[in-house]
């Protein structure tokens, strides 16, 4: 098993408080080297700037005796803080391993007693290493205090960053009897670009109009909330309302989609019960105005859905957001960029078709015979055997760079909602490659790829997402 890395941070703690710890011992130790005499200079001066300070509030004076036993007390209290920080940063389980730093305290406590026994004029005895050890472990407890509370800081800090960041979607849990009632949403509301109510969450009702509950359903969501991408699911946390001041008091949001329901409605006509997927996107600003999938059903009325019924195959699935299609002859837009890029005397070239070629043991066909054409002919007239030609000439893994390139192998964010991957087979001979060159074999988009690729057509080569 991979063992786990030591954090930088961690090392460079480790380093300086270890490092601390052994100038603190070591300036212990230096102290009671020092004879009575120095040892006595010193203890006055310190006792002269401590008198000093306290006359000015009234209190001491305190005798030398005093200060030489704070000073033991302060400097064995430094010893025991630095003890216990640096217990911390060697092991996760500090308080089940107090008694090291324990035993160090009173391991330096021994050897300073016993140092100045062979100090001159010095003296050592048993009230002094009590006063030593009594200054380790106010240290150790001062250090667990401020650990203690470093911890509650950090957590605290951590849970407000989390509660900002997080809490419309806490708020939006099912749980929430603010916002739920048996599991049902019940603030927000739905509407679209130009304000027309698809839900009402208050009321669990959706639009007027049979035919446009029909058209805007996985635009929307259904009732159980079986349609993922739907608005009800995926945008609960702004229907909710939450605010971090007064939460969800203040009741649901009105969510305003940027679809136009009457072109939901008029898509889904012409879709005429056909099972696909119809979506309008604006260029320049990346707004979709119409999004309707089919099959689809009345989610006022939803029917019961058996498996295995054909009718309904996929119904819960938003086909512009979450599958991928055989592109077709949209596909020869990529053939046409690696070609440009790719074949310098593309613009030069004339080509004939008769309806059909014959590609690697495979007929290629076209609607009809175009006759002779030039490379803008090919592409205006979508010519299959063109393009096969063309593929096979720049290879499979030149259309799939290509493809990858333009966004189309890749998933995009929908307004938080990821959209399918697309897919290219590069093919294991020519014919399949020139097939691919044409999006047929096994070429799969998904639809707002393509839309994209043709806004930044559209946008002089830059698309709004």
């Amino acid at each position: 098993m991979e063992k786990e890395r030591t954090s930088p941070w961690l090392i460079l703690f480790r380093v300086v408080f270890t490092a601390a710890l052994i100038a603190c011992i070591m300036f212990i130790f230096r102290n009671s080297l020092e004879n009575g005499a120095q040892s006595s200079a010193r203890s006055q001066a310190v006792m002269q700037l401590v008198n000093s300070a306290l006359a000015k509030v009234h209190l001491g004076p305190l005798s030398e005796h005093l200060i030489r036993k704070l000073a033991h007390f302060s400097e064995f209290a430094l010893e025991g803080f630095l003890l216990m920080l640096c217990i911390r940063v060697y092991t996760r389980h500090f308080v089940r391993h107090m008694s090291w730093p324990l035993l160090g305290g009173m391991t330096t406590a021994l050897m300073d007693e016993t140092i100045q026994l062979r100090s001159v004029n010095r003296t050592s005895s048993v009230v002094d290493v009590w006063i030593d050890m009594s200054g380790v472990v106010a240290g150790l407890l001062a250090a667990l205090i401020i650990l203690l509370i470093a911890l509650l800081a950090a957590g605290m800090a951590l849970f407000c960053i989390f509660y900002f960041v997080h809490g419309a979607d806490w708020a939006s849990f099912s749980a929430n009897a603010h916002a739920y009632t048996d599991g049902t949403l019940t603030s927000g509301e739905i509407l679209d670009r130009e304000g027309v109510t698809l839900y009402d969450p208050a009321t669990g009702e959706y639009a007027d109009s049979r035919s446009l509950r029909r058209a805007t359903l996985h635009t929307v969501g259904d009732p159980q909330n079986n349609i993922s991408t739907g608005a009800k699911t995926a945008f609960r946390s702004r229907l909710v309302g939450f605010n971090p001041l007064t939460g969800t008091t203040t009741g649901g949001h009105k969510l305003y989609l940027s679809i136009d329901s009457s072109l939901n409605e008029t898509a889904r006509n012409l879709l005429n019960g056909r099972k696909g997927s119809v979506a309008v996107y604006n260029c320049q600003t990346g707004q979709i105005l119409c999004m309707v999938s089919s099959p689809d059903f009345d989610p006022a009325d939803p029917p019961t859905i058996t498996d295995g019924d054909s009718r309904y195959d996929g119904v819960y699935m938003n086909r512009v957001l979450s599958s991928t299609f055989t592109p077709g002859s949209v596909f020869k837009v990529v053939t046409t960029a690696a070609a440009i890029e790719q074949l310098p005397d593309i613009f030069e070239r004339s080509f004939t078709c008769t309806g059909s070629v014959k590609i690697g043991g495979d007929t290629i066909t076209c609607p009809h015979a175009h006759g002779t054409m030039d490379f803008y002919s090919a592409f205006a007239n979508s010519c299959n055997c063109v393009y096969a030609q063309l593929a096979v000439e720049l290879g499979g893994e030149t259309l799939e760079r290509y493809a990858r390139s333009a966004g189309l192998l890749e998933s995009h964010d929908v307004s938080g909602i990821p959209t399918a991957a697309g897919s290219f087979d590069v093919g294991a001979d020519d014919s399949n490659v020139g097939w691919s060159g044409v999006g047929q074999y096994d070429d799969l988009l998904n639809p707002c790829s393509l839309m994209m690729l043709m806004g930044a057509i559209a946008g002089d080569g830059s698309a709004a997402e």
